[in-house]
C-alpha cells in the first residue's frame, strides 16, 4: 500500500510507500510542533490548507534538522516538488 497527495485542483500522485509515510511522520514528530504548525497538521491530519506555509515549513526543517533514517529526505523533496507543480492550489491532501 501506498499514500497518495492529491490537490484541490484534482491532480495526485504517489508520496511514499507505508513505511515511507511512517517514517517520514516520526521525523515531522521530532521537529518543533510549534514552529512548524502546517507540517504538524499535515501529517497527523492529512490534509494542509497553508501550502505557503507548510513549504516553508519543510524547507526550514530539511536544512535544521535533516532527516536520520534514509528515503525521508525523498518523501520530503517529491512534497515540495508536487507543491512547485501547483503553487496555484489551495489545499494537500494525502490518503
Amino acid at each position: 500500500m501506498s499514500y497518495v497527495m492529491e490537490t484541490d485542483e484534482g491532480d495526485a500522485v504517489q508520496v511514499a510507500t507505508n513505511r515511507g509515510w511512517r517514517d517520514f511522520r516520526e521525523w515531522v514528530e521530532t521537529l518543533e510542533s510549534g514552529a512548524n504548525p502546517d507540517l504538524a497538521a499535515l501529517t497527523a491530519e492529512g490534509h494542509c490548507d497553508h501550502l505557503q506555509g507548510l513549504a516553508k515549513q519543510l524547507c526550514a526543517a530539511l536544512k535544521t534538522s535533516p532527516p536520520q533514517v534514509e528515503g525521508v529526505d525523498v518523501v520530503a523533496n517529491g512534497i515540495l516538488e508536487f507543491l512547485g507543480k501547483h503553487a496555484g492550489a489551495r489545499t494537500l491532501t494525502i490518503e
